[in-house]
């Protein structure tokens, strides 16, 4: 697939087209078409949800910011609108659940995370297959999309997270063409960290959706270990509803956290993955552009990767530092590169399990194998990108990540 230079000359369905429409309208008449005021959307969560208690008020910070970029940076146009706002209230609302859960069954807490195997790579990496792959372990736990969108059933009424969850990936599909060759997603698919650190409004998932800049400069800047206390929590409360042997995480900004990581889960095993990263900057600046200007008519291919390199390149640097110090935690980690994973998937897979001591078995080998069989590569399209498309240049890459190619020994690669 390929993406268009200006965002507005993506083909959209009907019903975007329309909201897009009412939008531009609304901005005649000096109005929004809904409303992104703080106060306003904590009272319709609290509405919704019949709760009021959203635990510790620290997450309000991360809100603030985050509506303040939206509103001087992001340029929404009116579909925009609507998915801050539906996405602002849904982890608002899913906040409050989570919090009257914990107080409810107080037990929740005593939930020992043991042992969890962690991906923390750069994106584009190999990150997702490795996840699925981990996940098709029988006594895995994985954290599924529908769950990290909606830890808690309803207080009232029949639990239809999973089909709101398919119907809202199902309209994701049509709402961006092509995003199932970028990124396969589904309702009984693994889900990254990302969707639960977001309920403490801490978390890259707003700047995946929206130019955000200020917001990840701040996000930067922040102690993430509270988010990650709040991460847990979550896991605590999900395994308490459904338990498993060990935990499969992913999500690419844990790459930055590994000490605090280790803080919050002492005996965690942490995969890292690695790719060329002249090859993840353009495809991850392709990842992000195609969400970004489904919610924007100004966003540029440009702009989202002159963001992205910055933000990844400073996820690297701290990665990379936080390896140099933890000399006595190497046998908690396990690289993983690019190549060999896609050459041989299971191959990989035995050998992590061999490093971390977790139980294999022949069955489990032709499990994987089948996996495979039925999830080749591309298996939803081709994702098709360039460099010049985004404006980055081999040579400026290239420099920018010399010390990390030269620590792992990354080769230069074209897959």
């Amino acid at each position: 697939m390929s993406y268009s230079r200006i965002a507005t000359d993506i083909e959209r369905p009907f019903i975007v087209k329309a909201i897009n429409a009412c939008g531009r309208l609304m901005t005649l008449l000096g109005r929004d078409l809904v409303s992104l005021d703080e106060e306003k959307l904590m009272q319709a969560a609290r509405k919704r949800t019949q709760l009021s208690d959203f635990g510790d008020e620290g997450f309000r910070e991360g809100l603030t910011v985050f509506l303040r970029a939206l509103k001087d940076e992001a340029e929404l146009n009116g579909m925009g609108q609507v998915v801050a706002y539906q996405m602002c209230v849904n982890l608002l609302s899913g906040r409050l659940l989570i919090i009257d859960s914990i107080k409810k069954h107080p037990d929740i807490l005593q939930e020992v995370i043991e042992k969890p195997l962690i991906i923390a790579g750069l994106p584009r990496t190999g990150t997702t297959i490795l996840q699925q792959l981990l996940c098709a372990d029988p006594q895995a736990r994985m954290l599924t999309s529908w769950e990290a969108s909606q830890p808690c059933a309803p207080r009232k009424g029949k639990d239809k997270r999973i089909e709101e969850t398919q119907q809202q990936m199902e309209m994701l599909h049509k709402f961006v063409p092509g995003f199932q060759a970028i990124h396969a997603t589904g309702a009984h698919l693994p889900q990254e960290c990302i969707a639960l650190m977001a309920f403490n409004f801490v978390s890259v998932q707003f700047e995946l959706n929206f130019h955000v800049p200020s917001y990840s400069a701040w996000y930067k800047q922040q102690d993430i270990r509270p988010t990650l206390n709040f991460h847990k929590q979550c896991l605590q409360l999900l395994q308490y509803q459904r338990p498993k042997q060990h935990w499969v995480l992913k999500t690419p900004p844990h790459l930055s956290a590994m000490e605090e990581l280790l803080e919050t889960y002492p005996d965690a095993c942490i995969i890292q993955p690695h790719r060329d990263p002249a090859q993840v900057m353009v495809s991850v600046s392709s990842l992000f552009y195609a969400l970004q200007a489904l919610g924007s008519d100004t966003i540029t291919p440009q702009k989202v990767a002159a963001c992205e390199v910055e933000n990844w390149g400073a996820h690297l640097d701290k990665g990379l530092q936080s390896r140099q110090k933890l000399t006595d935690n190497t046998a908690q980690f396990y690289d993983v590169y690019f190549e060999q994973l896609l050459d041989d998937p299971v191959a990989c897979i035995e050998q992590i399990y061999a490093n971390f001591n977790v139980p294999w078995s022949e069955a489990l080998k032709n499990q994987l194998q089948t996996f495979m069989a039925e999830n080749q590569r591309e298996k939803h399209g081709k994702h098709d990108y360039d460099l010049a498309m985004f404006g980055l240049e081999q040579a400026d890459l290239d420099q920018r990540f010399t010390h990390y190619r030269d620590y792992f020994n990354i080769a230069k690669s074209t897959r």
